[in-house]
């Protein structure tokens, strides 16, 4: 060690000392604070150190970090820069590890005050190191991130029509404007003796005689006829099977857009007949 790594060596042992001999409490915040004056509370902040631990605080956080086997703090931070730099990894997680062995025998003992003090200089150390090496991984990942071009978003379903012709009292206690879910729809996809899909600005109804839905008989099995917008539902459109629109029919409400008692079968030429 050269004069000048001594002297400050020297210089940040003392205010641990200093510390230590006035509250006992703080010594590797000190130490990380005077190591690193310019970013210490961002370090401390990082691993969470604070400035009200004890002297076996500081040394158990050492040992839970770096080497307790049910901690996975460290160990996700090895997996992280496992894609940065291998080499380097490799060698700082075999440092650790033999430094690990010789502070296990550490703690079986009851060292002195002034070698507690030189083992919290020498974690703390470590510890602004450790997040030297964090934060770069951390930066060439963020950075490989934003530089990897973007996949666009997949442009929004459009909606589609689908128009059914059903028996009446499949449409009991349902009116223009309602809306209902999903599996009600299948319902009445299952029941329709004529169907047809299409996109809502493409649509190929006509004009059906139609008579007001308060006309219709719920109890009876004649024809009724409803038309209801699916919204998403562009992969329904222009299906040709009642087993391909249930298959594909989008989760989520449909809105009832008509209503009415079918009067005559004019005008279902362009309907699928089920």
């Amino acid at each position: 060690m050269d004069k000048e790594s001594r002297s400050r060596f020297d210089e940040v042992y003392s205010e641990i000392e200093k510390c230590y001999k006035s509250k006992a409490k703080g010594c590797m915040y000190t130490a990380i604070s005077k190591l690193s004056p310019d970013n210490y509370q961002e370090i401390c902040d990082y691993f969470k150190i604070s400035d009200n631990w004890t002297i076996h605080e500081d040394l158990q956080f050492f040992k839970n970090y770096y080497f307790d086997k049910d901690d996975n703090q460290w160990s996700n931070i090895m997996d992280t820069s496992n894609t940065s730099n291998t080499s380097n990894t490799s060698l700082l997680t075999s440092l650790l590890e033999k430094i690990g062995d010789s502070f296990n025998d550490f703690l079986k003992n009851t060292p002195e005050p002034w070698l507690k003090l030189y083992f919290i200089l020498f974690i703390s150390i470590i510890v602004v190191g450790s997040y030297v090496f964090v934060k770069s991984v951390i930066v060439k990942k963020t950075k490989k991130e934003l530089d990897s071009p973007q996949k666009p978003s997949p442009p929004p379903l459009q909606d589609s029509i689908l128009c059914l012709v059903v028996p009446s009292h499949q449409l009991s206690a349902l009116n223009t404007g309602d809306f209902i879910p999903s599996s009600r729809v299948k319902e009445l996809i299952s029941s329709a003796s004529y169907f047809l899909c299409d996109g809502l600005d493409q649509d190929q109804t006509v004009n059906l005689n139609l008579s007001p839905d308060s006309s219709i008989n719920y109890s009876s099995d004649e024809d009724a006829y409803i038309q209801l917008i699916i919204p998403g539902g562009e992969n329904i459109i222009g299906k040709t099977t009642k087993f391909e629109l249930r298959k594909n029919l989008p989760d989520g409400d449909a809105k009832i857009v008509t209503i009415g008692r079918l009067l005559k079968k004019y005008g279902l030429e362009k309907f699928i007949c089920a």
